[in-house]
C-alpha cells in the first residue's frame, strides 16, 4: 500500500514543482521586458506626440528632447531649456503673464521672438504688424519635451510631394 501514496505525492509534488517554474519564467519574463511603450499611433494615426509621453513618441520612432530645466528671466518671464543630441541646448522663452507686445521694447520682443515692428513709414507692413501682434493674448506653456521626426531621406524614402 505504500507504493501507490508514494506515487502519488510525487506526481503532486512534481505538478507543483513545474506550476512553479513556469510561474517564475513568466515573472522572469514580465520582469526582463518591463511594460512595453506602444506606439499610439498604431492605433490612431491623428495621435498627437504632445498628448502622449516621451517613451510614446519615442516608440513611434521619433527624437525625443526632453526639457532639462528652466529659469526665471529678470522680468518674471521663463526660459525652457531642452536637451538636444550632442550636448546641444534649445531653448524656449515665454514672457511674464500681463506681457503685452506692443508696449514692449525691441529687445524684449526679441527675448520673446515677436517680430520687430517695421517703419511707420511703410505703411501697409506696420498696419499689418499691429494687428498681427496686437492679437496675441496670451503665449503657450512649452512642453515637457521636444522632438522631431525621422529624415525621410535617409531612409531612402520620398517625402510628400516630390
Amino acid at each position: 500500500m505504500e507504493r501507490p501514496t508514494v506515487r502519488r505525492n510525487w506526481i503532486l509534488g512534481s505538478a507543483t514543482g513545474l506550476f512553479l517554474v513556469a510561474a517564475l519564467v513568466v515573472a522572469l519574463q514580465i520582469i526582463g521586458t518591463g511594460n512595453p511603450v506602444i506606439c499610439p499611433e498604431s492605433t490612431n494615426p491623428n495621435w498627437n506626440p504632445y498628448s502622449g509621453t516621451a517613451a510614446q513618441a519615442t516608440a513611434c520612432g521619433l527624437t525625443v528632447y526632453p526639457l532639462i530645466g528652466t529659469t526665471k528671466l529678470p522680468d518674471g518671464g521663463t526660459r525652457y531649456v531642452y536637451q538636444e543630441s550632442g550636448g546641444n541646448t534649445t531653448t524656449e522663452n515665454v514672457p511674464p503673464k500681463g506681457f503685452n507686445a506692443l508696449d514692449a521694447s525691441p529687445s524684449e520682443r526679441a527675448l520673446y521672438g515677436i517680430p520687430s515692428e517695421p517703419p511707420v513709414t511703410n505703411a501697409t507692413a506696420y498696419a499689418h504688424w499691429l494687428m498681427e501682434v496686437g492679437a496675441i493674448k496670451h503665449f503657450v506653456q512649452p512642453p515637457p519635451f521636444l522632438y522631431s521626426v525621422p529624415d525621410m531621406t535617409n531612409l531612402g524614402l520620398q517625402q510628400p510631394g516630390s
